[in-house]
């Protein structure tokens, strides 16, 4: 019997950049964002308008994606979808953002016992 097919979204589903952003910003440019004052704008939106271009700089340094943080829960569902799905993760590509440096946070995060719990990496733009 074939599995039914599932597409989980990776950005805020399961890795957590906006927390990685809003560490960046108060580091680097002691800017304070929290999270409950987004409401539902996009993080750019947050920024002051002379530093919004710092932000597809972050995306782009070595090791952005690796060390993002897992959002709580989000391997545990995963892998539980996995038993009764073919899960494909999705993620709407940013510029020039390569395959390999999105696959390295699965690499990193994801594996259980010496497998990871996703069947693919679907990245697209949109």
């Amino acid at each position: 019997m074939n599995k039914q097919s599932i597409a989980i979204d990776m950005d805020e589903v399961i890795a957590d950049t906006i927390d990685k952003f809003i560490e960046l910003y108060k580091r680097e440019h002691n800017i304070e964002i929290r999270l409950d004052e987004m409401d539902g704008k996009e993080f750019n939106e947050m920024l002051p308008e002379e530093i919004k271009q710092t932000l597809k700089q972050y995306i782009h340094q070595p090791g952005f994606f690796r060390d993002l943080k897992v959002m709580p829960g989000s391997q545990e569902v995963i892998k539980e979808l996995c038993e009764k799905y073919d899960v494909y993760i999705v993620s709407a590509a940013m510029e020039n953002v390569s395959r390999p440096r999105l696959f390295a946070f699965f690499q990193h995060h994801c594996h259980r016992n010496g497998r990871v719990v996703f069947r693919s990496l679907i990245l697209d733009r949109c």
